[in-house]
């Protein structure tokens, strides 16, 4: 399982894995990542969506999650 950016399905390199049998946890926005050297404080306003890609590990293909968002991404 691995966060990535959602346009890291675009790719020759990856394309040989993917068809073994992916998995997408997809969120309805966008993820706060923490910065380095900020890691007290998750930087909101992310420019690119993300999921998570797996394999054998979620119950369908394909999941559509709201995105949570915790009390910290928002001081």
């Amino acid at each position: 399982m691995s966060l990535m950016p959602l346009p890291a399905l675009q790719g020759k390199a990856r394309f040989k894995y993917f068809v073994k049998g992916l998995e997408l946890l997809v969120f309805d926005g966008r993820i706060a990542y923490y910065a380095s050297g900020h890691f007290n404080k998750p930087q909101i306003g992310n420019s690119f969506a993300s999921c998570y890609f797996c394999h054998n590990v979620l119950p369908d293909k394909l999941i559509f999650r709201k995105l949570e968002v915790n009390d910290d991404q928002t001081r």
